[in-house]
């Protein structure tokens, strides 16, 4: 009798398994080991030879026309790829080995650039987003339209909805996300979402209504929400290795090359992954480095919140850019850093909103900009700009 794990695998089409031998973004190693692992289970779900059939289906497939992946197939192809059985993964900061620098001569730049420039004015012509971006349009704006590769801080005190903001730009990104949440459980994390996305107070999603009422609601957002994914780094370590390979995953199983990482927060993810290497600074400085590399093995930005140090907590205002706790590598390994602050005092208006201010302290996309008004509803989780 099949498993219920072989009745999925069986369950992909054809198409799908083309896909992953053909536009998979994984280097080629981990191509030939995703493709070999599907296909092995597809020949264990149809009862054939372990090795035959797959080697006879790469051969079939190899001359089919690659097509997109079908909505029930994503999730299906991402679980396998994170089965228990098949990730060698390390609780080490390092993870995988980086890879080499690159040497250009000059001359080597020009096709680069003229390419770049392409998908630039591609982008403005059909208005998608280069890579995932923060759905917020004054801050897409000062971004530069959209996240670039690198390491992105988002600071703030308690109580100026970080973990709001984080939720919000990974539903809203337009990209695959990856939320890898080391403070907040998984059920907590996903009450918040639907709450914003089914526009339901927050308070009521705690035993206020009926279990059917709640599945309802929850169904709702998961449908909105196909492209987010929560690693519950309370529950385990979320090494360097399991999430760049449940990165990788994603993109292959959504055909893309960009995904968002969001580690909340960068401090306890840091502390949980180099338990004992060492004092605080150095924890940190080390979990800093463990993050910008995920941002360079995947060509992905990563999105850190992080914890304010004590002294830029009693900042009424924007606290600079030094107001993270920890090393100062947190500021020079950064592409940006976004600062939310507001005043601790005020009450939610009419409308259950308090105004928060978002300022850049630091922006490589496109220098510094302008304080950002936005308006916060806590009880639906939600910013929108103030304008």
């Amino acid at each position: 009798m099949k498993s219920r794990a072989m009745q999925k695998v069986e369950s992909i089409s054809a198409r799908s398994r083309v896909h992953l031998c053909q536009k998979s973004s994984l280097s080629l190693p981990g191509r030939a080991i995703a493709v070999f692992l599907v296909l092995c289970l597809a020949g264990f779900a149809d009862g054939e030879n372990r090795f035959a059939s797959p080697i006879k289906s790469i051969k079939t497939m190899s001359r089919c026309n690659a097509g997109a992946l079908q909505a029930q197939d994503k999730m299906t192809l991402f679980k396998i790829f994170l089965r228990g059985d098949t990730i060698m993964s390390s609780n080490s900061a390092a993870g995988a080995t980086p890879r080499d620098a690159t040497i250009y001569a000059l001359g080597d730049l020009l096709q680069p650039l003229i390419a770049d420039n392409d998908a630039a004015l591609d982008a403005l012509r059909t208005g998608h987003a280069r890579g995932p971006c923060t759905g917020v349009p004054a801050l897409d704006d000062a971004l530069g339209g959209y996240f670039e590769p690198g390491l992105h801080l988002l600071q703030a005190t308690t109580g100026c909805g970080k973990t709001a903001m984080a939720l919000q730009i990974a539903s809203d990104c337009q990209f695959p996300a990856l939320y890898v949440s080391a403070e907040m459980p998984s059920l907590e994390l996903l009450r918040r979402l639907i709450a914003r996305q089914t526009s339901t107070f927050l308070g009521k999603l705690k035993g206020q209504m009926s279990s059917k009422n709640l599945e309802d609601l929850a169904r709702r957002t998961v449908g909105k929400l196909p492209h987010l994914v929560i690693v519950d780094a309370m529950t385990g370590v979320a090494s360097v290795d399991l999430v760049r390979q449940a990165a990788e995953a994603l993109c292959v199983a959504n055909n893309v090359k960009s995904v968002l990482i969001v580690l909340d927060s960068l401090h306890v993810w840091a502390r949980s992954i180099l338990r004992g290497a060492g004092d605080e600074y150095a924890i940190i400085n080390q979990g800093v480095q463990s993050a910008a590399q995920l941002s360079a093995l995947l060509n992905s930005p990563v999105l850190a919140l992080c914890h304010r140090n004590r002294e830029s907590n009693k900042s009424k205002t924007g606290a600079g850019l030094h107001a993270a706790k920890g090393s100062g590598d947190l500021e020079y390994e950064s592409w940006s850093v976004l600062d939310l602050s507001r005043n601790m005092e005020q009450r939610d208006d009419a409308r259950g909103e308090v105004d928060v201010q978002a300022r850049f302290y630091k922006n490589r996309s496109n220098g510094l900009t302008p304080a950002i008004d936005l308006k916060f509803e806590g009880r639906l989780q939600s910013f929108r700009s103030a304008n």
